[in-house]
C-alpha cells in the first residue's frame, strides 16, 4: 500500500540568520568539512534505509528533499545522498523527485547541479516589491537578487525534469516611515516566472516565540506593526483569486501549481499519508515499522544540534534523539488533519487501506463527528459522502483513491480549516 519512499535530507546551516526563522539552523563555522559531514548522513541513511527494508518491501524511492537551512551551500550533498540509496539496494522512482533549497544570494551552477541528479529547485524569495523588508527580516538578497536568480532558473528551466518553485510571505508588518509590501505587486512580477517553474508557494508570516523577530516586537511594538487577522485573509483571499483567474491548482493551503504535473511531489506524498525517512540534525521522518510482528507507525526526530547529532551516529550509526509509536488512533487522526490541508482531501479507501496495514479495521466516519460534520457541509466548508473518482488537482498516483466517503474542504472551508478541525474530529 504504501509503495514508494520519500526522503528529507536536513543541512541545517546558514550564512545569516533569519529573523522570522523558526527552523533548525546555526551559522555555518569556517570550519566545516564537508567530506566528514556528508559522511554522517551516509551513515544515518544507510541505517535508515536498512532498517525501512527489514519491515517493507518496497525498494522505490520516490521524492528526495533537500531542506534547510541553506543545502545549496553544500551542493556535493546532493551526489552523496543519491549514491547512497543506490548502494543500499534501493533504486529512484522513473518520476522520482529531487528537490534543493536555494538562497537568492548564494544560487550555485544549476548546469551542475542538474547533472548531480537535481529535478527541481526551490527558491527562497519571500518578497519581490520591498527590499526594506527583506533587511528587515535579515535576508541575504536584495529585490533586484531575487528577480536575476528567478532570471537564472528561467533560462535553465529545461535543465530541471520538475522545473522550480519559489515563496512569498504574506501579513508582512509595517515598517517605521510607513513602508509597506504589496502582495499584489509581488503577485505581479511573480507570475510570469511561476508559470515557467510550474509552482509557486504563499506562506503567512507568522511571528514564532524565540525568533529575532518576536524579541524586535517585543521590545519596540511600534517599529513593527503586524496586520490584523482580517487584513492577512484578505489578502490570502486576493492571492487565490488571482491563480483561480490563471488557471492554476490551489492543491494545498498554501501550495498552487500550473497543473497536476508540477505539484509538488515529495510534500504530497506525506500529506497522504506516504513513509517520510528524515535524516540530518532535527530532521522528522514518519515511518510504517515492524514491532512485535506488527507494522506500526512511528515517528521519529532526530538531535537538533549538529555537534551531538554526529557525535550520536558515530556510536550509534543514527542520530534519532526521540521516538513515538502512533496508535491507530492517532495516525486515524494525523491522515485526516493533514489530508484537509489539500483539495484533494481524505480518501475513504486509502485511510480504510492505511489503517488496515497495522491490524485496524476502520473506517474514516469512525473517527469524524458527523453531525457535525453535515453542519460543515450545509454550511458550504465541506464536502462529504459524495463518490470523486477523479480529482483533476490529485496526481495520477493517487486518483484512483477517491470514493464513496472521501472527505475535504470547499474552497470556503480552506480559510477556516485550523477552526473547523476540532469540530470534525471524534474526540
Amino acid at each position: 500500500m504504501h509503495g514508494a519512499l520519500s526522503i528529507y535530507v536536513h543541512y541545517p546551516y546558514c550564512s545569516r540568520i533569519c529573523s522570522f526563522c523558526n527552523f533548525n539552523k546555526y551559522l555555518l563555522p569556517s570550519s566545516t568539512s564537508q567530506d566528514a559531514l556528508f559522511g554522517h548522513y551516509q551513515k544515518e541513511l544507510k541505517y535508515g534505509l536498512n532498517r525501512y527494508a527489514a519491515s517493507n518491501s518496497s525498494r522505490k524511492i520516490r521524492s528526495v528533499y533537500f531542506g534547510g537551512g541553506t543545502p545549496s551551500l553544500a551542493p556535493g550533498i546532493v551526489p552523496a545522498v543519491l549514491q547512497t540509496i543506490l548502494e543500499c539496494g534501493y533504486s529512484l522512482d522513473a518520476d522520482c523527485e529531487v528537490t534543493l533549497e536555494a538562497n537568492p544570494s548564494s544560487l550555485p551552477n544549476l548546469q551542475r547541479l542538474s547533472d548531480d541528479g537535481v529535478t527541481r529547485m526551490s527558491l527562497g524569495v519571500q518578497s519581490l516589491s520591498s527590499s526594506k523588508h527583506l533587511a528587515f527580516f535579515r535576508r541575504e538578497h536584495t529585490v533586484s537578487q531575487a528577480i536575476s536568480a528567478l532570471e537564472r532558473l528561467a533560462k535553465a528551466r529545461s535543465l530541471f525534469k520538475h522545473g522550480f518553485t519559489f515563496d512569498l510571505l504574506f501579513g508582512n508588518p509595517i515598517l517605521p516611515g510607513g513602508v509597506q509590501t504589496s502582495l499584489q505587486d509581488d503577485l505581479a512580477l511573480a507570475i510570469p516566472f511561476a508559470k515557467i517553474g510550474g509552482h509557486l508557494s504563499l506562506y503567512e508570516l507568522i511571528v514564532e516565540g524565540g525568533t529575532p523577530l518576536a524579541r524586535q516586537i517585543q521590545k519596540d511594538p511600534s517599529n513593527c506593526i503586524m496586520p490584523d487577522q482580517d487584513l492577512r485573509a484578505e489578502e490570502y483571499e486576493q492571492a487565490a483569486k488571482v491563480f483561480r483567474q490563471h488557471d492554476w491548482l490551489h492543491y494545498e493551503v498554501s501550495s498552487f501549481a500550473a497543473s497536476k504535473q508540477h505539484i509538488g511531489r515529495h510534500n504530497f506524498a506525506f500529506w497522504m499519508g506516504a513513509p517520510l525517512l528524515g535524516i540530518g540534525p532535527g530532521a522528522h521522518g514518519r515511518l510504517p515499522l515492524k514491532r512485535d510482528d506488527e507494522l506500526v507507525q512511528v515517528r521519529t526526530r532526530n538531535v537538533p544540534d549538529p555537534k551531538r547529532w554526529a557525535e550520536q551516529i558515530n556510536t550509534l550509526q543514527h542520530g534519532c534523539a526521540k521516538e513515538d509509536t502512533l496508535t491507530s488512533g492517532e495516525f486515524a487522526e494525523e491522515l485526516i488533519v493533514l489530508g484537509l490541508r489539500t483539495s484533494a482531501g481524505v480518501s475513504a479507501s486509502r485511510f480504510k487501506a492505511l489503517l488496515a496495514e497495522g491490524g485496524q479495521i476502520t473506517n474514516l466516519s469512525e473517527h469524524l463527528d458527523v453531525d457535525e460534520v453535515s453542519q460543515l457541509v450545509e454550511h458550504g466548508l465541506l464536502v462529504y459522502n459524495e463518490t470523486s473518482a477523479i480529482l483533476a488537482d490529485t496526481p495520477d498516483e493517487w486518483q484512483s483513491a477517491y470514493d464513496h466517503g472521501s472527505l475535504r474542504t470547499t474552497h470556503r472551508g480552506r480559510f477556516v480549516l485550523d477552526t473547523m478541525l476540532p469540530r470534525l474530529l471524534k474526540s
